[in-house]
Parts: C-alpha cells; sequence; structure tokens
C-alpha cells in the first residue's frame, strides 16, 4: 500500500498488508496515460518516475486529504513492482478483491474539470430517485425524460463560467477512461465508488438495490430503443449534442448515484 505523506512532507511511504487482515485502504481506479510524459514522486526517500496522468491523480487526493477515510492506497504503477513478472503476475489475479474490499474506490476520470458535470449527474440522480420512489427497485423504474421539462434548470441554464450542463456530461462520457479494459471491474466491484476530477468536486456513487441506475454505453445495446429516445428529448427540450457525442464510453456501466461531497480546501 502507499502512504499519504503528512502536510509539509513530499515523501510516499509503502507498507506490506495482507488482505486477511482487513487493512482499511483506499483504491485508485485511473487511466496510466502516456508512459513517456512522466513526472518524478518520492516513494521512501526515493525519486520513482509515473506517468503524469498518475502524478495528477495523487496531487489531487493530497488537495483532499483531511477529508479522506484513509491515508492508505493501492495504486497498482506504484504498489506493484513492474519489473517483476511474478508479482505482477500474482497480484493481477487479487485484482478483484483488491478493488472489491477498499473502503472507497476513487475513479480519477481526468484531469479536467467536471465539476459541472458532477453536479449535473447528481440533480439528475436526486429527480430519479424522488420519481422513482426510494422503496421502488430501481430494476423496475422506467427512465423516462419527459418529467424534466419541469426542470428547465438542468437544461437551458448555464453555471456562472457559461457552461452547459449536457455538454459537460457528454465531455465526461468520453473521456478516455472509460475506454480502459480493467474500468468496468474496478467500478463495479467498489463498495462506495468516488469520481474525482481536477474540480473540488467529488460525485459520491453506490452500488444497491435502494439506488437509482444510470447507464452509459457507447453502444448501449440493451437499452439502445429507450437511449435514443432519450437523446432526441434531450436534443428537442435540451439543446444537448447528439448521441454520438458520448461515444468514449465503451461498455454498460450500471452506478448508483449518491450525494455530492465537498472536500475541504486546501490542507
Amino acid at each position: 500500500m502507499l502512504k499519504l505523506p503528512p502536510k509539509g512532507s513530499e515523501n510516499f511511504e509503502l507498507i506490506t498488508v495482507s488482505l486477511h487482515d482487513d487493512p482499511k485502504y483506499a483504491a485508485l481506479s485511473y487511466l496510466w496515460g502516456d508512459p513517456e510524459d512522466q513526472e518524478i514522486i518520492t516513494v521512501q526517500g526515493h525519486k520513482v518516475k509515473v506517468t503524469k496522468n498518475l502524478a495528477a491523480a495523487l496531487s489531487r487526493l493530497r488537495r483532499g486529504q483531511s477529508s479522506l477515510e484513509t491515508e492508505y492506497l493501492w495504486a497498482d504503477a506504484i504498489c506493484i513492482d513492474q519489473t517483476n513478472h511474478a508479482e505482477r503476475s500474482q497480484q493481477v489475479q487479487l485484482m478483484g478483491r483488491i478493488y472489491s474490499s477498499a473502503v472507497v474506490v476513487y475513479s480519477w476520470v481526468g484531469p479536467n474539470d467536471y465539476t459541472l458535470a458532477f453536479k449535473t449527474l447528481a440533480t439528475l440522480a436526486r429527480l430519479v430517485r424522488e420519481r422513482a420512489g426510494e422503496k421502488q427497485s430501481p430494476n423496475n423504474a422506467t427512465f423516462q425524460l419527459e418529467w424534466l421539462r419541469q426542470h428547465p434548470d438542468l437544461c437551458d441554464a448555464k453555471d456562472e463560467a457559461g457552461g452547459n450542463p449536457w455538454q459537460s456530461v457528454c465531455k465526461l462520457a468520453a473521456e478516455k477512461y472509460w475506454k480502459r479494459i480493467w474500468v468496468f471491474q474496478e467500478v463495479a466491484l467498489a463498495r462506495r465508488l468516488c469520481l474525482l476530477s481536477s474540480g473540488d468536486t467529488i460525485l459520491g456513487l453506490h452500488h444497491g438495490a435502494e439506488q437509482t441506475k444510470f447507464y452509459i454505453s457507447e453502444s448501449l445495446e440493451i437499452h439502445r430503443r429507450q437511449f435514443s429516445l432519450e437523446c432526441a428529448w434531450a436534443r428537442k427540450y435540451c439543446k444537448a449534442p447528439s448521441a454520438g457525442a458520448t461515444g468514449g464510453t465503451a461498455r454498460l456501466l450500471w452506478l448508483g448515484t449518491g450525494p455530492l461531497r465537498y472536500p475541504a480546501e486546501s490542507d
């Protein structure tokens, strides 16, 4: 495990733990990024090269470190000796347990600021839950968007910077992160999932029978007809981009959306 440095230090620590001891840790889900685009961090007093995207994710977590549930983090590029093929093979076999045992999985979608997209999804989730009823199984809840005409703030309103909510969600869905082959497992196995970007807002996602499910997919083979109707509605009433704008998402993901959490300012 990687132990985040305390305030005033830049030195990460590595510790060895056993999953049998039920350690309290977070796991990081992220896109490695360009292996040639690297930054240097300090681990155990040694300079270690990591990809720029991983360095950005670690920096974001440290920025809100006081609000994190644990200072221990699993990040595969650092926690696995990448030069040791036997260790890599062994750890890959444990990936399922690693992500399902973490108290929270932090999903670093990339260095762009998706504050508006997170807020839009959280608002949608709240409205869908209210409409479906807290006791109704989300599997039986019909995700129909016509009622959203009553909420023009989701469709026409701009944020303070003039951003469009639907365009921000489409941009989030088009991130390269969603094309990563391991994302489905890491997201699906998480006890709790928190989406992170460079902004201060964290989108908390929860699995469970009481939570509304969102479907995001490039092909949407299962819900293609329904999704086409929803996209047509969004284009008509919300001035949203065409469905093709969400083409970055490679697999069907179902995420029960919980409340937004606002971490403390930089420590």
